[in-house]
């Protein structure tokens, strides 16, 4: 009888610690941050975008933000001109992953502003640039996928 007992126990215990880590382990990926020099990026609510590939596809987003989404499709807008300090979210609406990254692949030593890395399916990430130039950006594990960010 002993026994049995130890056993329930044991099994109430893996159940519990098993339970704890699944839901630690949603909360890290909803709150996944990257931090590359001084740039920060984090989960945020992207603005709403249009038909892809202009930079007025995006809409004027507040304090000099803007967005880049990504779908099956690519990137929309596929070229967006900023001014040096903004911030911008790229938004990952595709059906898988996305590895954002600076050109040329697979260096990705253009602009280390704009390396990003993993955007999983749904999330954002925001980066703000200083560096002025133009920059071409793509996505690493689909490097047909490409755009361009002018920063002023």
């Amino acid at each position: 009888m002993k026994k049995n007992s130890i056993i329930f126990v044991l099994i109430i215990v893996i159940i519990a610690v098993g339970g704890v880590f699944v839901l630690t382990k949603k909360n890290t990926n909803q709150s996944n941050k990257v931090n590359t020099g001084t740039n920060s990026s984090q989960n945020n609510t992207p603005g709403t975008t249009s038909p892809v590939g202009s930079e007025t596809a995006t809409t004027a987003d507040k304090n000099g933000e803007k967005t880049i989404t990504y779908t099956d499709n690519g990137f929309s807008p596929s070229t967006i001109t900023v001014k040096s300090g903004t911030t911008i979210t790229i938004v990952n609406n595709s059906s898988h992953i996305l590895q954002f990254d600076s050109d040329p692949h697979p260096e990705h030593t253009d602009n280390v502003e704009l390396n990003v890395n993993i955007v999983s399916k749904g999330q954002s990430k925001t980066f703000t640039v200083t560096r002025t130039g133009s920059f071409g950006y793509h996505n690493h594990l689909n490097d047909d996928d490409r755009g361009t960010i002018v920063v002023e």
